[in-house]
């Protein structure tokens, strides 16, 4: 089940119990629903964690969230993980494709940047809890099927001659992610970005992330 808004108060949590529950990166966004403070968002999400379940959470998070999801874990009961991502062998980035080693099983995902390792990471730190729990999921499964794993309006690359992407990130942490790779991989290269949002995001700190390498904003 995939939470739309937040995780305490999101339809989806009608459950009452789960298999692994899987926290991803948490920033600043939806505020108007879910608070103003990293804390008070935190804890929205922190509401789908369930008695003696096993819960993994992205490694990339503010102090205050591990605090957070780790105490709420104690007071359920339920088994914090969180991925090492010391122990992950990044083999080969490039513009279109990562490579990188875990526990000794080699995995390539054919989505851009950096941030997408630490997603793919965070899949395979829960498919292993789900195998601790029975589930047959072989490592050459894992594999493929992350291999064939894409994700529309993220860096999409959809033309050459000139260079065109579409990115569907509309928060600050979002934008630092689209702006490193374009840095990283575009660096010299004129750079025009065609922008629309909402009036609830946070639209100036957004422009201090874009202007610097933009060489036109529409």
């Amino acid at each position: 089940l995939e939470v739309g808004l937040g995780g305490r108060l999101d339809t989806t949590n009608i459950i009452s119990s789960s298999l692994v529950s899987v926290i991803m990166s948490i920033s600043f966004d939806h505020t108007a629903i879910l608070g103003n403070t990293i804390e008070e968002i935190t804890h929205e999400k922190a509401g789908i964690i369930k008695k003696n379940s096993d819960v993994v959470l992205y490694p990339i998070q503010m102090r205050e969230t591990i605090d957070i999801i780790k105490e709420k874990c104690r007071k359920e009961s339920a088994k914090f993980i969180m991925p090492d991502i010391d122990a992950v062998n990044i083999c080969e980035e490039n513009q279109e494709y990562s490579k990188f080693i875990i526990d000794g099983y080699k995995f390539k995902i054919n989505m851009p940047g950096r941030i997408q390792i630490y997603n793919a990471v965070t899949a395979y730190y829960a498919l292993k809890e789900l195998t601790a729990k029975g589930f047959n999921i072989p490592y050459d499964v894992m594999q493929a099927e992350m291999s064939r794993a894409k994700m529309p309006a993220r860096i999409e690359h959809i033309s050459s001659d000139p260079d065109v992407f579409i990115d569907g990130g509309h928060n600050v942490d979002g934008i630092k992610n689209l702006t490193n790779y374009l840095s990283k991989y575009y660096n010299g290269r004129k750079i025009t970005f065609i922008t629309g949002m909402m009036s609830d995001k946070d639209i100036e700190g957004s422009l201090k992330i874009f202007l610097p390498i933009a060489n036109t904003f529409i």
